[in-house]
């Protein structure tokens, strides 16, 4: 069980983006993101493992993780995966 208290924002609502096992696809990764927006004040992100088991850039997908839990600290959230 994991419990995230998401930060309120008086001016909009809060959203979690989750997402699922992204394999060291650094492709799939940036069109979550374009898709979703980049974590920030009023988004966050539940990465739920999986990160690097099969793909070729598990290292970049690891480094921008990294960098958006530095820029947006709370806003970034890892699970361990199965493996």
């Amino acid at each position: 069980l994991v419990e995230l208290e998401l930060p309120s924002s008086d001016t909009q609502d809060t959203k979690m983006v989750v997402v699922g096992d992204t394999h060291g696809q650094l492709e799939d990764v940036l069109h979550i993101l374009h898709a979703n927006g980049a974590p920030s004040s009023d988004r966050c992100y539940l990465f739920n493992g999986d990160i690097s088991d099969r793909g070729q850039q598990a290292v970049e997908i690891w480094i921008l993780l990294l960098a958006f839990m530095i820029r947006h600290p709370g806003q970034v959230h890892i699970l361990r995966g199965n493996h």
